[in-house]
């Protein structure tokens, strides 16, 4: 069963990331992020940038409100942290099931957990996916004060 689950992200993995096969450099995740059109009817729609420095997690965010989701979210990012040695990245992240996408003429590396035809951002496995004991190795973080 674990083994399916691992087999079936990584094809989601692929398949998502496949339009980035050149890479993501920092002005494209800058386009991105400057991009959205955030919809004022919309108060969960919140586009957030994540940067994990020396181990450290930064954020810059656009939006409203950070939801339920978006704290375990980071909660998630920094247990991660402090139970493994993580290389430095970069990545945008918007936490609604119905996220804000932009007719772009290109695909913005937006990863989200839901998406609808024509939106550009990239699908990421569902949270209750996430969620399976099985798939959880990393105890709960002691502190939260790891980011700025």
């Amino acid at each position: 069963m674990l083994r399916d689950t691992h087999i079936a992200l990584q094809r989601i993995v692929d398949e998502q990331l496949a339009p980035f096969s050149q890479g993501i450099d920092d002005a494209l995740l800058e386009r991105a992020f400057n991009t959205v059109r955030l919809r004022r009817s919309h108060r969960s729609d919140v586009i957030t940038r994540f940067r994990v420095i020396s181990n450290r997690l930064f954020m810059n965010k656009r939006g409203r409100c950070i939801g339920e989701r978006h704290t375990h979210f980071i909660h998630g990012l920094l247990t991660l942290l402090e139970t493994h040695d993580t290389p430095d990245v970069d990545f945008i992240m918007s936490m609604d099931d119905n996220p804000p996408c932009e007719a772009a003429d290109e695909p913005l590396p937006i990863g989200t957990f839901g998406k609808y035809d024509g939106c550009s951002s990239m699908l990421l496995p569902c949270w209750s996916m996430m969620q399976q004991r099985s798939l959880r190795a990393c105890p709960a973080p002691n502190a939260t004060d790891s980011f700025t």
